[in-house]
């Protein structure tokens, strides 16, 4: 019997923002078509132009220089310089899907309206091989181990309208730039679909380490394959913006009056919640989790600290006072922590206890006769507290780590930090802010 023969493969380049330095990503090229052979087809995704013209294109334009291969790149907005004709080089208008070297290229740039796409891509029964954009889907690190994503890409801007062209089109790769990075995503598929797609990122040509690496060879097999890899994970938008599922709710036991309570009027607090981190098995990475999301917030006036709940997919993001965590709400839209936009929000007294384990109704805020730091406590050491006011006291330490050793606690008991009001923490806040300039002005020591 005879076997079946393999499917025919087209051998791509992909390239990142080339900013006018055509001459680098060609001679780059040849050397690589001298190693291993002549490519199909180059794709281009970000700027391809800088915003000074096509001056550098000079040489190409006039036909000094070749092209060696077919070269298609992501036209530009209205507002950018246009490419001169060049041989071998071609744009392709975002929204606009066209037949190159066997391949079925669709390509998405910031002119394209999505909700025009949907309507144009909708009936459109082609699979698409490649989708070429120039920023990156919202949500694709959905479904990564945090620890697998690299802390360079956690901060990439991400685009919703990306994303629903994505679902909508069900690529086998989407092709991503403008950041200056290269990114990998794992491989996985699309839902109700043998499509097994995956992501690539690559940086600026003539950028500088293996982190902004921007030239990446593949080969795409003509025809979908349905061999589906070891690392595949679940697809990122699975329960995202699928335009063919908004019509569709999910369904919960309490009905119109969980969705009352989900869409009721926020309380500002100084505390933000943050309901969508990625789920954990257990808490193996919740310490990468914890740094990559203060990086998120660690510039913002006002910031304290983060509590997370991996397991669950919380986190709490603690701020000095109402004011500051007021500003930082106003930001949730900008909001991303690998490819993941957050959704942020003030804090209800339920969700800050019931996601730890502790109904809010079981804490007793009242004194604790046998906490060793109460003042209800008879048995403790009053003669150590040497300031105090109403929120909060300074005391000397009983076995103290050094001779500086001084200890900081609020008046009123509360079960944890998280749970101490805005006055208590203006309070605290002011004692270290005091313990801080008298250690450094007087013994130049630091605060621990």
């Amino acid at each position: 019997m005879a076997g079946t023969s393999p499917a025919k493969a087209v051998k791509v380049l992909l390239s990142g923002d080339v900013r006018g330095n055509l001459e680098r990503l060609v001679s780059t090229t040849e050397k690589q078509i001298a190693k291993v052979g002549m490519f199909d087809l180059a794709l281009c995704v970000g700027d391809f132009l800088p915003e000074a013209g096509a001056e550098r294109l000079k040489p190409f334009i006039e036909g000094a220089r070749k092209i060696p291969l077919p070269m298609r790149y992501l036209a530009p907005s209205s507002s950018a310089p246009e490419v001169p004709p060049v041989d071998n080089l071609q744009s392709i208008q975002g929204g606009a899907i066209v037949q190159v070297a066997g391949l079925t290229v669709a390509a998405m740039s910031e002119d394209s309206d999505a909700a025009g796409l949907e309507k144009d891509f909708a009936s459109l029964s082609t699979t698409v091989d490649v989708l070429l954009t120039n920023d990156w889907p919202e949500g694709y690190g959905i479904g990564l181990d945090v620890s697998s994503v690299p802390p360079e890409v956690t901060h990439v801007t991400t685009s919703k309208e990306v994303s629903r062209i994505a679902v909508l089109l069900k690529p086998r790769y989407i092709v991503c730039g403008r950041a200056d990075l290269y990114y990998l995503r794992q491989p996985f598929k699309w839902p109700n679909s043998d499509i097994v797609c995956r992501m690539i990122c690559v940086g600026k040509v003539g950028s500088t380490g293996k982190e902004r690496r921007w030239l990446h060879a593949l080969n795409i097999s003509l025809g979908n394959e349905n061999r589906s890899p070891d690392n595949l994970t679940r697809c990122p938008f699975a329960d995202g913006p699928d335009p063919q599922k908004h019509s569709h709710k999910r369904s919960h036991p309490e009905g119109h009056q969980h969705d009352a309570k989900r869409h009721a009027p926020e309380t500002p607090s100084a505390e933000l919640f943050i309901p969508n981190l990625p789920r954990q098995e257990n808490r193996s990475n919740e310490e990468a989790i914890w740094t990559s999301l203060t990086k998120v917030f660690e510039g913002m006036p006002g910031f304290r600290r983060v509590n997370v709940d991996s397991i669950r997919g919380f986190a709490w993001v603690r701020f000095s006072t109402v004011k500051d965590a007021t500003v930082a709400r106003e930001k949730s839209q900008e909001l991303d922590m690998g490819g993941r936009r957050l959704v942020v929000r003030f804090s209800r007294p339920k969700e800050g206890a019931d996601v730890r384990g502790i109904d809010v109704k079981q804490l007793d805020s009242s004194p604790h006769q046998d906490c060793w730091f109460c003042l209800a406590n008879p048995n403790l050491e009053r003669h150590m507290i040497f300031a105090a006011n109403l929120e909060a006291y300074l005391s000397t330490a009983k076995g103290p780590v050094n001779d500086l050793h001084v200890i900081l606690c609020p008046v009123t008991h509360f079960a944890c930090s998280t749970h101490c009001s805005d006055q208590v923490f203006t309070a605290i806040n002011k004692y270290i802010d005091e313990v801080t300039y008298v250690l450094d002005s007087q013994y130049n020591s630091d605060v621990v």
